[in-house]
């Protein structure tokens, strides 16, 4: 088990450095700066851009920038935003980080309470009413894009019936019921898309598995059906879910950019829509670099769990 997690260790420090150098590149890429900005928005003289663009490091060369950034990215300091003038691993942190943890947990646990069952239940009643139903529902739930359902739930039952979400985001310490309206309403929309991967997914799984010979065998034997689908069929049905569940994840988490502006969440998503959009380099290069670790830590996670959930993995 030790060599087992020491390879996949081995295999994150490759993968974040191109990660790194993509997110490096791909920042710099973006036309523009956030000093045009400044000057187009304050009192600021087209003089003073060569010594602001000095002051925060944009004039260096590109690779005195990456140096830089690597060095950053290691100590995990990327300054403060040029905007705000916070330090954005503490932004990150203490304000914006438990906002999207939150939400990411509430869309997973929602997606895999309804896409699991869904799929369970479509695959034990192969070809009836309720199988079409999932299948039906879960080709609904890829098609539609998340951003427009989103908007729908904000604007119909405000012309419909005159309810609306809270505005001004509470903690769950501050305030429980406005905190839960806020976020489990993005979450459930959040999660339809992961959901129907995992119905189609779990149908898939179950329906290959229910015709293996131990199936038929456990049920030779007499067990009850509940214990076959749970036990055999379901367990053996888990490892090519985890990986999907892990993936999805990752996509959940980038997808925060989308779902937080739209029900204005102030998380990390919308931190890093605010950071591109005012060409703020220290903001987006510590929210692009830690959403890649978070999502490099998932896939290693995985790994992990395959080896707990499937014993031949462990052999």
């Amino acid at each position: 088990m030790s060599q087992f997690v020491l390879r996949r260790l081995s295999l994150m420090v490759p993968t974040l450095f191109l990660a790194l150098t993509a997110v490096f590149i791909l920042v710099r890429v973006i036309p523009g700066d956030a000093v045009t900005l400044l000057l187009d928005s304050s009192q600021y003289s087209k003089q003073d851009a060569d010594a602001i663009r000095e002051q925060l490091g944009i004039a260096d060369s590109i690779p005195v920038q990456y140096g830089k950034f690597m060095r950053q990215a290691v100590s995990g300091d990327f300054g403060n935003s040029i905007w705000s003038g916070q330090p954005v691993m503490k932004t990150l942190l203490t304000d914006r980080l438990p906002i999207t943890f939150e939400l990411t947990f509430f869309a997973t646990l929602f997606a895999v309470l309804i896409g699991i069952p869904a799929g369970v239940v479509a695959a034990v009643r192969q070809d009836s009413i309720w199988d079409y139903v999932v299948r039906t529902v879960g080709i609904g739930g890829l098609a539609i894009p998340g951003f427009w359902l989103g908007t729908l739930v904000i604007v119909l039952p405000a012309y419909w019936w005159g309810w609306t979400l809270p505005i001004g985001f509470k903690t769950f310490a501050e305030d429980p019921a406005s905190n839960l309206q806020q976020i489990l309403v993005p979450a459930l929309v959040m999660s339809i898309a992961l959901a129907a991967v995992l119905m189609r997914m779990t149908r898939s799984m179950m329906l290959e598995v229910l015709r293996q010979d131990y199936v038929r065998t456990a049920r030779a034997k007499g067990l009850d059906g509940r214990v076959v689908i749970i036990r055999h069929c379901l367990r053996n049905a888990m490892l090519p879910l985890l990986s999907i569940i892990g993936v999805q994840v990752a996509v959940l988490l980038a997808g925060t950019v989308i779902f937080e502006t739209v029900f204005t969440l102030p998380g990390v998503g919308s931190y890093l829509y605010e950071g591109i959009s005012r060409r703020d380099y220290p903001v987006v290069q510590g929210v692009t670099v830690m959403l890649t670790v978070a999502v490099v830590l998932l896939n290693f996670i995985v790994d992990i769990s395959y080896r707990v959930v499937d014993p031949r993995v462990r052999v």
